[in-house]
């Protein structure tokens, strides 16, 4: 008796729209168009093909999680009264993030990394193949291959989205949480990391776990999504990558009207759905090398040898070396050095990712600061994967210590061994008994009695009550807070802002993150003179403000003066300044002024 298969489709975001379609000059509209099914109903004969409904339309406030619930829902409908011998799945773009998603759920996994066995699906290990079509497997984000159509409108339509989004469901749009770096997409990628280092008992109920066949395939000239994006986290013995020329990323799902190419996308996207494993090996013409795909980034700190080497089970440390605003980070690569010859080198490794200069305009803008924890959880399981069996310590400095909660805050599968803070900005009352499931060994605070940088500027932003901004003085006062799930130490110096990762501690460091030695702290003296004036710095921090603002009033004076003399040279002796031009000029020259200003401050 022939086999049955399920074939299961999970479409991608927005639907089709001819307006759209003229002004990208290109097909738009993550469902499946009636070509693409009507050419999946004639692959195979005994196959059922099941499209779920989804609420994946542009203006979308779908929950990511909803929606692969809906999609397990479906499946198990369908499996129910039937007799199937194996399920293949289809994800195209973001439909490749929800495929992912309803594998880890399916197996018994939630969003907080809990493996609960009792939720598992009794379908999930007939699961034997998942294709990904252009699978944004990371989160998506605009790129310098993005075209310059949606560069340049895409901004605009995502914010319509986001504000349609929430006016009409309160949650946010369903593409917004789609992004790199956000919670569903981290978690979910924790989620299968999980689950291929689960290792179950021999004759327990888990022991028959099996994961599918991965197959890749991926546009030559997908503008967004780079070959680097589209790895999936699998064991690299069952991921194949297949690469179709000539075809972008929504051409993927199109044959009519494209020649040669349209029968070539039919062809590969045939036999990744029905050619057996062995086969798709074989495929030289189209197959691309994993080492092809991959970004080396030195910042990550891997090994120069065979990737699969590189992610072996010899590397027990991975350590996190985070800068703060102002600071590019030089000093990071010589505490990873330090780290590294404390112990066994070779089962250390020191990533010390960098994100570039962040100004102190950036630094009190919370959007650019939760945009940059993304960012680190981003890196973080970029981290995870490569170093499968390393537990991963952290140490920050000043706004990298805000980063490190921020990340936590929004992504519970985010776990950490060891954390060294110094220069911190945060919150002198932070309950670090919140973070008790992710942080497993001790967190050293390093407090500065001559830190003024903490003192007046986050510190005193917490004693003006700007709670929306969440930073704090802990780096000057330390934390107030003592926690019983979370073993906090503070260390006091009687130095400045970067004293805690100064060359003096560099060997501290290394103790603390490798052996769990905790530094020594040094006899902090504080002067009255120097109290006093940490206690008049949100008095002086508001005389700032409005100094500043009162230097911008009398700029845009002075402005106006000069252009008045300006043009009155040039202009005829009946001819007046046109208030209106004259505003206008004065904003654009007031906006550049800032914006230099930003990168200097």
């Amino acid at each position: 008796m022939q086999s049955r298969t399920l074939l299961v489709l999970v479409r991608g975001w927005t639907n089709s729209s001819e307006f759209l379609a003229r002004v990208f000059r290109q097909p738009t509209g993550g469902e499946f168009p009636d070509e693409f099914l009507k050419f999946i109903d004639g692959i195979e004969s005994n196959c059922e093909v099941l499209v779920p409904k989804l609420k994946m339309e542009m203006f979308s406030c779908a929950e990511p999680r909803d929606i692969v619930l809906n999609v397990i829902s479906e499946i198990s409908s369908r499996m129910d009264g039937h007799e199937f011998d194996r399920i293949t799945i289809v994800g195209f773009s973001t439909g490749a993030l929800i495929v992912r998603s309803v594998l880890t759920t399916a197996h018994g996994l939630n969003e907080k990394g809990g493996f609960i066995f009792e939720n598992r699906c009794d379908w999930v290990n007939k699961v034997e193949r998942v294709v990904y079509l252009a699978g944004i497997l990371r989160g998506w984000s605009i790129s310098s291959e993005t075209t310059i159509a949606a560069r340049v409108l895409g901004p605009g339509i995502l914010a319509l989205v986001r504000t349609f989004g929430r006016f009409l469901g309160g949650r946010g749009a369903f593409i917004s949480k789609c992004r790199k770096g956000m919670p569903f997409v981290v978690g979910e990628r924790l989620n299968w990391i999980f689950l291929e280092e689960f290792k179950p008992e021999p004759n327990s109920s888990l022991s028959c776990l099996k994961l599918p066949e991965i197959i890749n395939i991926l546009g030559s000239r997908d503008e967004f999504v780079s070959p680097a994006d589209c790895i999936e986290l699998a064991p690299r013995a069952r991921t194949i990558y297949l690469e179709v020329p000539s075809t972008n990323h929504l051409e993927m799902l199109r044959f009519e009207g494209y020649g040669a190419q349209g029968d070539l996308r039919r062809e590969i996207i045939k036999e990744a759905l029905v050619s057996p494993f062995e086969i798709l090996s074989g495929m030289e013409k189209y197959r691309v090398e994993l080492d092809d795909l991959s970004d080396y980034f030195d910042e990550l700190d891997r090994p120069h040898r065979d990737l699969d080497e590189a992610r072996s089970e010899e590397i027990l440390d991975a350590v996190i070396v985070l800068h703060g605003i102002r600071d590019h980070g030089f000093w990071t690569k010589r505490i990873a050095r330090r780290i590294k010859s404390s112990g066994a080198r070779s089962f250390v490794r020191v990533p010390t990712p960098g994100y570039g200069f962040f100004s102190v305009l950036d630094f009190i803008n919370p959007v650019r600061r939760r945009k940059q924890a993304r960012w680190l959880a981003e890196q973080y399981v970029e981290i995870r994967d490569y170093y499968r069996n390393a537990k991963v310590s952290f140490v920050g400095h000043s706004n990298g210590t805000y980063l490190l909660k921020s990340a936590l805050d929004q992504n519970p599968n985010i776990k950490f061994n060891r954390v060294y803070l110094a220069g911190s900005v945060l919150r002198t009352d932070l309950d670090w008994d919140i973070f008790s499931r992710q942080i497993s060994g001790k967190v050293v605070n390093i407090t500065g009695s001559s830190d003024i940088v903490v003192a007046f500027l986050p510190g005193a932003m917490q004693r003006l009550g700007l709670k929306f901004l969440d930073v704090g003085g802990a780096g000057f006062s330390g934390f107030t807070s003592r926690p019983s799930n979370v073993e906090l130490v503070e260390c006091e110096t009687n130095g400045s802002h970067f004293t805690g990762v100064s060359e003096d501690y560099w060997g501290e460091i290394a103790d603390f993150i490798l052996f769990d030695k905790v530094p020594m702290s040094r006899k902090a003296f504080r002067p009255p003179w120097k109290r006093f004036v940490v206690w008049l710095a949100p008095l002086l921090l508001m005389l700032n403000a409005v100094g500043f603002l009162l230097l911008l009033w009398r700029a845009s004076a002075v402005l106006r003066d000069f252009i008045i003399l300006a043009t009155s040279l040039y202009a005829q002796p009946d001819q007046s300044v046109n208030d209106g031009a004259l505003q206008v000029i004065i904003l654009i020259l007031l906006t550049v002024i800032l914006a230099r200003l930003s990168r200097l401050l």
